[in-house]
């Protein structure tokens, strides 16, 4: 089994970047697995950098709607066939943080929707 950080909240080697997020890219046999996507194309430039083949991702899972573990599988790159994406259900629901002073919320969940993406959006498969 090897696993790759694609994508975390800091990085000390040269040429990769970091962001607040997670991107794990895992391969386990003859399966590769995309799990999660940090909140943008972070994960995509620092598994160039790895030499890890994104094209070859058997199946993707999110691991909760959060802006940081997701966001950034709209950048996944153009594929023929895009690969089934495991996500539960309730993870497109509207998500929302409080700053700390307890006054203003913002949002936190996932910022696009499946409607917006016709490839995503068949590859879904909704979990519970």
């Amino acid at each position: 089994m090897k696993i790759y950080i694609l994508t975390d909240n800091r990085t000390k080697k040269r040429g990769f970047l970091a962001e607040h997020g997670l991107s794990i890219y895992i391969e386990y046999e003859k399966v590769n697995i995309l799990f999660d996507t940090g909140q943008s194309d972070v994960y995509c430039h620092n598994a160039a950098r790895m030499g890890v083949d994104l094209n070859k991702t058997d199946f993707v899972v999110l691991s909760h709607g959060h802006y940081d573990h997701c966001s950034g599988l709209v950048y996944f790159p153009k594929v023929e066939r895009f690969p089934k994406i495991y996500v539960h259900e309730a993870a497109f629901a509207k998500r929302y943080a409080v700053n700390s002073d307890g006054k203003e919320f913002y949002e936190v969940g996932i910022p696009w929707s499946p409607d917006d993406y016709d490839d995503i959006k068949s590859s879904l498969v909704l979990t519970k």
